[in-house]
């Protein structure tokens, strides 16, 4: 696990691998206090790479859900509903017409 922390590449795993390296890197940095030593400063580099990316890759999973969810509702919507939408649409194009 330390080897995998040590040589992490964004470009690798899945979210589920960097969670639980980031677990890992989170409890030695923890051990690492509690042992009073001062954590190597590549220990807290590398679990911010992997935190980052974590965070990256679940915002764009909910970018993605999100315009499942649009695209679900909009197919859900009447003819009236969707000509409603279409007329205020167009509204707001012509209002900032330059």
């Amino acid at each position: 696990m330390l080897e995998r922390l040590k040589n992490f590449d964004c470009e690798k795993g899945d979210v589920d691998e960097m969670i639980e390296l980031s677990a890992f890197a989170r409890g030695m940095q923890q051990e690492y206090v509690a042992l009073s030593i001062d954590p190597p400063e590549w220990l807290e580099v590398k679990h911010k790479e992997v935190v980052r990316e974590v965070n990256s890759r679940l915002a764009d999973l909910r970018e993605k859900r999100i315009r499942e969810i649009d695209r679900a509702l909009a197919a859900l919507k009447t003819a009236e509903e969707k000509r409603t939408d279409l007329k205020a649409e167009r509204e707001r194009l012509l209002a900032n017409k330059v």
